[in-house]
Parts: C-alpha cells; structure tokens; sequence
C-alpha cells in the first residue's frame, strides 16, 4: 500500500494513468457505453435524453476518469515469457529479503562493505544486506567475502578502502542460515569510491 500511496504522489504516474493512448481508449469506452445506455433508455421512452440537463455531463466526464484512474493502477509486477525458450522473466516491485529464493545482492569491483564511513550506502540494497545478516559485524562479511574470493586474479588500485580490484561479473556465494546471496560486482569504484557503471563494461 506505501507504495501505492507514493506512486500516486508523481507525476510520472498520473502521465502513465491520464495522458496515454490506452487512457484516452479507456476514458471513450466508459462514456461511450453510458452515453449507449441512455440512448437505450430514450429509445424506449424511459427517458428524454434531449431534456437532460447540460451540467450532467460532468458527472459523466468524471466516471470516465475514475474508471481510467482505477483501471490504470500504478504497475507492481509484470511477467515476460520469452519466445521458444523455456524461460520467464518476473519484474516485481517489493521487498526483496520477502520474497522466497536465492537473491543477487549487487556489489562493486572492490567489494567494499565499509557502511560506517560512507562508502557504501546504508540505504542501498548492498547496506540493507549488511545490516540486516552482518548486523555490528562488517569484519565477518569481509571475511566471508575474502573466503569466495580466494584464487580468483585480481589487480590493485590505490583508493580509499579495500584496493584489490577484480573483474566485472565476479560473483561470492555466501549461505547465510537457509538462504543463499551472490555477491555481483556490477560496479568499477574510482578513486573517490564514487560507484559507475557503463553499457559498454556490461556488454564484455
């Protein structure tokens, strides 16, 4: 529901709900088929549409966007089904750590996990992680982290917190309990720990 409530709060949501061509469609249905029902009822004399006062158009106008309003609620989840292979993708807006399997939490090149001083966000899917199963305890995530990462080459780069640097796409594994993360370094950190991702790195 918060979400609904803060959807309904921007102005890209109500360009999505009113100023559409699937809208406007909506919007013409609805009046159009009340407009069909009074014309059903003059037909057979039940009333005079051509005695109808003017002001009731905007009772009508205001159904129309209601039902438009109504119909076109802000999107929480949508399913793609991808052609001739057996696989379907799920988008849903929600609470990942709710949500039942294993999860990707995205990191950065260095995996840095340093939350205190700022480096990571506390409000960033990888912040929300730590502090929801390294609650007080970083020193026992880059343990973990240093333990899946053990072999794998990396390079180093002079910055502020950790310094070994590894390839885009390298993932850790950690079992926390019954559930499983992978740790993805999605990111290159510069030397300001400012995190950037560009196509081109993504495309390799």
């Amino acid at each position: 529901m918060n979400y609904y409530y803060r959807s309904f709060k921007t102005r890209s949501y109500w360009g999505y709900a009113l100023w559409s061509v699937d809208s406007l469609k909506t919007f013409l249905a609805v009046v159009g088929a009340i407009w069909m029902g009074i014309d059903i009822f003059d037909n057979f004399h039940l009333l005079n549409k051509g005695k109808l006062p003017l002001w009731l158009l905007v009772p009508l106008l205001l159904i129309g966007i209601l039902v438009v309003i109504i119909t076109r609620r802000p999107v929480k989840r949508i399913k793609y089904r991808h052609p001739g292979v057996d696989l379907t993708i799920e988008v849903v807006i929600g609470d990942l750590f709710t949500i039942p399997g294993q999860k990707i939490i995205s990191t950065n090149t260095t995996f840095d996990t340093d939350t205190a001083s700022g480096i990571i966000s506390k409000k960033s899917l990888q912040g929300v992680f730590t502090e929801m199963y390294y609650p007080g305890d970083i020193p026992k995530l880059d343990a973990d982290l240093a333990y899946g990462l053990q072999g794998i080459p990396n390079v180093q780069f002079q910055k502020p917190g950790k310094t070994k640097q590894y390839d885009l796409g390298t993932t850790v594994k950690l079992k926390i309990g019954p559930d499983y993360f992978y740790l993805l370094a999605m990111a290159k950190m510069n030397q300001n720990n400012t995190a950037k991702t560009e196509f081109k790195d993504l495309k390799l």
